[in-house]
Protein backbone atom coordinates (compact mmCIF):
# COMPACT_ATOMS: atom_id res chain seq x y z
CA UNK A 1 0.00 0.00 0.00
CA UNK A 2 2.95 2.16 0.96
CA UNK A 3 4.79 1.61 -1.86
CA UNK A 4 1.76 2.29 -4.31
CA UNK A 5 1.50 5.59 -2.95
CA UNK A 6 5.32 6.58 -2.69
CA UNK A 7 6.70 4.26 -5.16
CA UNK A 8 10.50 2.78 -4.61
CA UNK A 9 13.06 5.53 -5.76
CA UNK A 10 10.58 8.14 -5.70
CA UNK A 11 11.72 11.55 -4.31
CA UNK A 12 8.89 11.71 -1.97
CA UNK A 13 10.14 8.59 -0.49
CA UNK A 14 13.50 9.86 -0.32
CA UNK A 15 12.04 12.86 1.74
CA UNK A 16 9.64 11.08 3.98
CA UNK A 17 12.98 8.48 5.14
CA UNK A 18 15.36 11.85 5.11
CA UNK A 19 12.35 13.18 7.62
CA UNK A 20 12.85 10.21 9.85
CA UNK A 21 16.26 10.41 9.78
CA UNK A 22 17.09 13.45 11.09
CA UNK A 23 13.64 13.26 13.50
CA UNK A 24 16.31 9.98 14.93
CA UNK A 25 19.46 12.06 14.59
CA UNK A 26 17.84 15.04 16.51
CA UNK A 27 16.52 12.74 19.60
CA UNK A 28 20.06 11.50 20.01
CA UNK A 29 21.37 14.96 20.39
CA UNK A 30 18.85 15.72 22.77
CA UNK A 31 20.47 12.63 24.93
CA UNK A 32 23.98 13.60 24.23
CA UNK A 33 25.82 15.97 26.58
CA UNK A 34 28.40 17.72 24.91
CA UNK A 35 31.94 18.39 26.23
CA UNK A 36 33.77 21.11 24.57
CA UNK A 37 37.34 20.15 23.20
CA UNK A 38 38.92 22.91 24.35
CA UNK A 39 37.67 25.83 26.83
CA UNK A 40 38.65 29.30 25.95
CA UNK A 41 38.58 32.15 28.90
CA UNK A 42 38.42 35.24 27.05
CA UNK A 43 39.63 38.50 29.82
CA UNK A 44 39.10 42.33 29.22
CA UNK A 45 41.55 44.68 29.67
CA UNK A 46 40.45 49.17 29.25
CA UNK A 47 42.70 50.71 26.58
CA UNK A 48 44.18 53.60 28.22
CA UNK A 49 45.48 56.48 26.50
CA UNK A 50 49.50 56.90 26.18
CA UNK A 51 49.56 60.64 25.23
CA UNK A 52 47.73 62.92 23.20
CA UNK A 53 48.12 66.03 21.35
CA UNK A 54 46.82 68.65 18.39
CA UNK A 55 47.55 67.64 14.90
CA UNK A 56 48.51 69.96 12.16
CA UNK A 57 46.59 72.80 11.76
CA UNK A 58 44.67 74.97 8.47
CA UNK A 59 47.99 77.37 9.00
CA UNK A 60 50.57 74.43 8.78
CA UNK A 61 49.09 72.38 6.57
CA UNK A 62 49.29 75.29 3.75
CA UNK A 63 45.31 75.15 3.48
CA UNK A 64 43.33 73.09 1.62
CA UNK A 65 39.87 71.54 3.44
CA UNK A 66 39.12 68.96 3.42
CA UNK A 67 42.44 67.87 4.45
CA UNK A 68 42.31 64.04 3.74
CA UNK A 69 44.38 63.29 6.94
CA UNK A 70 46.58 59.87 7.22
CA UNK A 71 49.13 59.23 9.95
CA UNK A 72 51.47 56.79 10.62
CA UNK A 73 53.79 56.22 13.64
CA UNK A 74 57.44 54.97 13.64
CA UNK A 75 59.99 54.10 16.89
CA UNK A 76 60.96 57.64 17.08
CA UNK A 77 58.24 60.06 15.59
CA UNK A 78 54.31 60.52 14.19
CA UNK A 79 53.88 61.60 11.22
CA UNK A 80 50.87 63.33 10.27
CA UNK A 81 50.19 63.84 6.33
CA UNK A 82 47.73 66.38 4.96
CA UNK A 83 46.85 67.43 1.10
CA UNK A 84 49.45 69.97 0.88
CA UNK A 85 51.89 69.24 3.84
CA UNK A 86 52.79 66.98 6.66
CA UNK A 87 54.24 67.18 9.68
CA UNK A 88 56.89 65.34 11.97
CA UNK A 89 56.17 64.99 15.32
CA UNK A 90 57.70 63.45 18.40
CA UNK A 91 55.99 60.23 19.90
CA UNK A 92 55.41 62.74 22.78
CA UNK A 93 53.73 65.43 20.51
CA UNK A 94 56.37 67.65 20.05
CA UNK A 95 56.35 69.26 16.60
CA UNK A 96 59.55 69.12 14.91
CA UNK A 97 59.07 69.98 10.97
CA UNK A 98 56.29 70.88 8.99
CA UNK A 99 57.17 70.71 4.98
CA UNK A 100 54.79 71.13 2.35
CA UNK A 101 53.96 68.31 0.20
CA UNK A 102 55.29 69.79 -3.21
CA UNK A 103 58.65 69.48 -1.69
CA UNK A 104 58.85 66.10 -0.60
CA UNK A 105 57.15 64.67 -4.16
CA UNK A 106 58.48 67.05 -5.99
CA UNK A 107 55.20 67.63 -7.74
CA UNK A 108 55.95 71.49 -8.78
CA UNK A 109 54.43 74.55 -7.62
CA UNK A 110 50.40 74.11 -7.69
CA UNK A 111 49.60 73.05 -4.41
CA UNK A 112 45.98 72.72 -5.29
CA UNK A 113 46.48 69.55 -7.49
CA UNK A 114 47.58 67.43 -4.84
CA UNK A 115 45.12 65.09 -2.88
CA UNK A 116 44.17 61.64 -0.69
CA UNK A 117 48.51 61.51 0.78
CA UNK A 118 48.74 58.38 2.47
CA UNK A 119 51.81 57.47 4.82
CA UNK A 120 53.20 54.12 6.61
CA UNK A 121 55.95 53.32 8.16
CA UNK A 122 57.93 50.07 7.25
CA UNK A 123 59.49 48.43 10.52
CA UNK A 124 61.52 45.34 8.57
CA UNK A 125 63.43 48.42 6.33
CA UNK A 126 63.10 51.10 9.01
CA UNK A 127 61.47 53.93 6.72
CA UNK A 128 58.64 55.74 5.93
CA UNK A 129 56.37 55.56 2.40
CA UNK A 130 53.96 57.83 1.22
CA UNK A 131 52.22 57.92 -1.79
CA UNK A 132 49.86 61.44 -2.97
CA UNK A 133 47.64 61.73 -6.21
CA UNK A 134 48.75 64.62 -8.66
CA UNK A 135 45.41 65.58 -10.09
CA UNK A 136 46.70 67.30 -12.81
CA UNK A 137 48.42 64.48 -14.12
CA UNK A 138 46.69 62.19 -12.84
CA UNK A 139 49.46 60.36 -11.83
CA UNK A 140 50.21 58.68 -8.29
CA UNK A 141 53.37 60.10 -6.70
CA UNK A 142 55.61 57.93 -4.11
CA UNK A 143 57.95 59.65 -1.53
CA UNK A 144 60.47 56.97 0.40
CA UNK A 145 62.46 58.49 3.49
CA UNK A 146 66.53 57.92 3.61
CA UNK A 147 65.69 56.71 7.39
CA UNK A 148 63.38 55.87 10.28
CA UNK A 149 64.01 59.71 10.93
CA UNK A 150 61.24 61.45 8.70
CA UNK A 151 63.43 64.98 9.28
CA UNK A 152 66.06 63.83 6.94
CA UNK A 153 66.21 63.08 3.02
CA UNK A 154 62.79 61.85 0.80
CA UNK A 155 63.28 60.21 -2.41
CA UNK A 156 60.53 61.42 -4.55
CA UNK A 157 59.37 59.54 -7.54
CA UNK A 158 57.10 61.48 -9.62
CA UNK A 159 57.31 60.46 -13.24
CA UNK A 160 56.44 56.47 -12.64
CA UNK A 161 53.22 55.48 -14.86
CA UNK A 162 50.89 55.37 -12.09
CA UNK A 163 47.80 56.43 -13.90
CA UNK A 164 47.36 58.15 -17.37
CA UNK A 165 44.81 60.84 -17.06
CA UNK A 166 43.61 64.24 -15.96
CA UNK A 167 41.14 63.65 -12.72
CA UNK A 168 39.76 67.42 -13.98
CA UNK A 169 39.00 66.26 -17.69
CA UNK A 170 36.93 62.86 -16.58
CA UNK A 171 39.81 60.61 -17.31
CA UNK A 172 40.92 57.05 -15.91
CA UNK A 173 41.60 59.16 -12.80
CA UNK A 174 43.60 56.99 -9.86
CA UNK A 175 41.80 58.43 -7.26
CA UNK A 176 42.08 57.26 -3.62
CA UNK A 177 45.03 55.67 -3.91
CA UNK A 178 45.98 53.22 -0.66
CA UNK A 179 49.34 51.53 -0.37
CA UNK A 180 50.78 48.30 1.12
CA UNK A 181 54.09 47.22 2.20
CA UNK A 182 55.28 43.92 2.80
CA UNK A 183 59.07 42.33 2.60
CA UNK A 184 59.92 42.94 -1.11
CA UNK A 185 57.17 44.99 -3.00
CA UNK A 186 54.95 48.09 -1.58
CA UNK A 187 51.56 47.68 -3.29
CA UNK A 188 49.57 50.39 -4.57
CA UNK A 189 45.40 50.45 -5.28
CA UNK A 190 43.04 52.85 -6.67
CA UNK A 191 39.94 53.31 -8.26
CA UNK A 192 40.02 54.55 -11.86
CA UNK A 193 36.55 54.39 -12.83
CA UNK A 194 36.43 52.35 -14.90
CA UNK A 195 37.02 49.13 -11.98
CA UNK A 196 39.98 48.98 -9.41
CA UNK A 197 44.00 49.09 -10.43
CA UNK A 198 46.64 47.57 -8.54
CA UNK A 199 50.45 48.69 -8.99
CA UNK A 200 53.22 46.90 -7.76
CA UNK A 201 56.72 48.35 -7.21
CA UNK A 202 59.83 46.37 -6.03
CA UNK A 203 60.71 47.38 -2.63
CA UNK A 204 64.39 47.24 -3.29
CA UNK A 205 64.37 49.37 -5.95
CA UNK A 206 62.65 51.77 -4.05
CA UNK A 207 65.18 51.44 -1.05
CA UNK A 208 68.36 51.66 -3.03
CA UNK A 209 66.88 54.87 -5.00
CA UNK A 210 67.15 53.66 -8.32
CA UNK A 211 65.60 56.22 -10.41
CA UNK A 212 63.36 53.75 -12.57
CA UNK A 213 61.95 50.86 -9.90
CA UNK A 214 60.90 47.77 -11.43
CA UNK A 215 56.80 47.62 -11.52
CA UNK A 216 53.76 45.71 -13.23
CA UNK A 217 49.83 46.99 -12.76
CA UNK A 218 47.27 44.90 -13.24
CA UNK A 219 43.48 45.98 -13.91
CA UNK A 220 41.40 47.64 -14.08
CA UNK A 221 38.54 45.02 -12.68
CA UNK A 222 35.22 46.03 -13.42
CA UNK A 223 33.02 46.15 -10.88
CA UNK A 224 35.65 46.81 -8.05
CA UNK A 225 35.90 50.20 -6.40
CA UNK A 226 38.63 49.81 -5.00
CA UNK A 227 41.27 47.34 -4.05
CA UNK A 228 43.58 47.78 -0.20
CA UNK A 229 46.43 46.63 -0.11
CA UNK A 230 47.43 45.21 3.47
CA UNK A 231 50.91 46.35 5.13
CA UNK A 232 52.36 42.78 6.55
Amino acid sequence: MRDTIFPRGSPRAFATLSIVLLSATLVALEATTLTPVHAYTFSTSALSTATGFKGINFTQGFGGDPPDVSLAVGPTHAVEWVNNGWAAYLRNGTLVQVTHSNVTFNTGPDHHSLSDPKVLYDAASGRWFASILDTVHGNIAIAVSSSSDPTRTWKSYNNLTLGSADCQGGGACPDQPIIGVNDDKLVIGGDVRTGAKVWVINKSDLLAGVASPRLVSFGPFNGLGSVHPVQS
